[in-house]
């Protein structure tokens, strides 16, 4: 079968819950995939389950003339929070180059010798559900393809990736700087250029000391600006009823600021072709404690907070990213039953 194929029933099995465990992810997404991708699964001397690492053992290690080249640490859909600190122990040890991280619907792609924070040192993040099948398998194909990994050549790609992140992280960085520099020289390519726009807007040119006072109350980009920190989540009881697995994605942050994709509306919430009426409740866990969240004139509320899409809610419970359409649970008024928000869609 095609990794196309294999990646659609992937996301159906997910988005219908029925994987509840490491087992049922390995079976009906991780092992479906790397046999796509053109790995003898049943070769245990090419993928090795259980293998072996300083006395604990990591999920797979895809093998390559007797040596592990990829550790794929497999984790229950929503329990993969921490366990990427396991999974570089476990490259370090062995000297592995590439490392993935997966609960089935989100692959962490790590080159774990490269320096940098964790997240610096993940060249990518796949999710499956959010992600267009025809760029998740083109993602996969990159990294974990047999011909891929055994002529070097995803291991040159992942490489290359992370210098264009490090690059960009850094060219970021720089923004702030060099735009107080341009404002602070009065930079005359800067100052002709906006000069020249206004006279043509308004068909007069300003003073240039009216236009650098305006440069110079603008703001420098965001990332110079101080990061805030994820509150502390208001912990709520454990509820008798079963919660639905939390989720982790590079979905949007924890923040109340709208999106262009949100229609909020005073009757309920809109986003991409799902709306929940006012009152619908939601709920979630994360790490074995319960959360809820409420839809009220047009966002969700959760501890008091409006936010305007599930994820941004999710994060704020988890103070990490999640895909909030898996994390959260909702139940329309009237409703008896709980469904998950991405069964919606």
């Amino acid at each position: 079968m095609d990794l196309l194929p294999r990646i659609e029933n992937a996301r159906t099995l997910l988005a219908d819950g029925r994987l509840a465990n490491e087992a049922a992810v390995s079976s009906g997404v991780v092992l479906p995939l790397l046999d796509a991708l053109g790995w003898p699964v049943f070769d245990p001397s090419a993928v090795a389950p259980e293998y072996s690492v300083g006395g604990r053992r990591v999920d797979f290690a895809l093998l390559h003339r007797g040596k592990p080249v990829v550790f794929v640490e497999v984790k229950q859909p929503g329990h993969g929070v921490g366990a990427d600190r396991q999974l570089f122990e476990y490259a370090f040890h062995e000297g592995v180059p590439l490392a993935v991280l997966t609960d089935g619907a989100t692959w962490h792609l790590y080159v774990p010798a490269m320096q940098g924070s964790y997240d610096e040192r993940r060249v990518y993040l796949l999710d499956l559900l959010e992600r267009d099948p025809t760029e998740s398998a083109e993602r996969l194909q990159r990294y974990l393809e047999w011909s891929a990994i055994t002529s070097g050549e995803a291991f040159e790609r992942a490489r290359e990736d992370y210098q264009r992140a490090k690059q960009r992280r850094e060219s970021r960085a720089a923004l702030p700087a060099a735009w107080a520099a341009l404002v602070e020289t009065a930079d005359p390519r800067l100052l002709d250029t906006l000069l020249a726009e206004v006279e043509s807007r308004s068909g007069f040119r300003p003073e240039p000391e009216d236009a650098l006072g305006f440069l110079a109350g603008l703001q420098v980009p965001s990332e110079a600006q101080p990061k805030r920190l994820p509150r502390t989540p208001r912990v709520r009881p454990p509820s008798p009823q079963t919660a639905e697995p939390e989720f982790i994605s590079e979905s949007s942050a924890a923040t109340s600021t709208p999106t262009p994709d949100v229609h909020p509306e005073g009757d309920g919430w809109r986003w991409k072709g799902v709306f929940l009426p006012e009152g619908t409740e939601l709920r979630a866990s994360h790490r074995g404690r319960h959360y809820e969240a409420v839809v009220r004139s047009g966002s969700i509320i959760y501890d008091g907070q409006s936010y305007r899409t599930p994820s941004a809610a999710g994060t704020a419970v988890t103070g990490t990213s999640v895909n909030g359409w898996i994390f959260w649970s909702c139940r329309k008024p009237g409703q008896r039953g709980w469904v998950l928000l991405t069964s919606l869609r």
